[in-house]
């Protein structure tokens, strides 16, 4: 997590988005990813009390949300990635 290239804006805190957060993949990178130190912004659907209880700090339900307003989540972040488990 610590090799994760960041993409430098301005705003407040360091973060990553996690699309899948309530998967089997996901939940790994969300507990890894907040053990690392980063705000996690998870994306998940029916199962976000599932990421949230992970460790995700903001949850995003993706039913009914482009990808470009996921994104927007993420950049007003100082720092932020996106860690897609799905494929999207």
């Amino acid at each position: 997590v610590k090799s994760i290239s960041h993409t430098h804006c301005s705003g407040a805190k360091e973060a990553v988005l996690v699309y899948g957060a309530s998967s089997s993949v996901g939940a790994y990178a969300v507990q890894l990813v907040k053990r690392a130190g980063y705000t996690v912004v998870g994306v998940a659907g029916s199962s976000s009390d599932y990421a949230k209880a992970l460790g995700a700090d903001i949850l995003v339900d993706y039913r009914g949300k482009s990808d470009s307003q996921l994104v927007c989540y993420i950049s007003n972040m100082k720092r932020g990635a996106y860690i897609d488990v799905c494929g999207v």
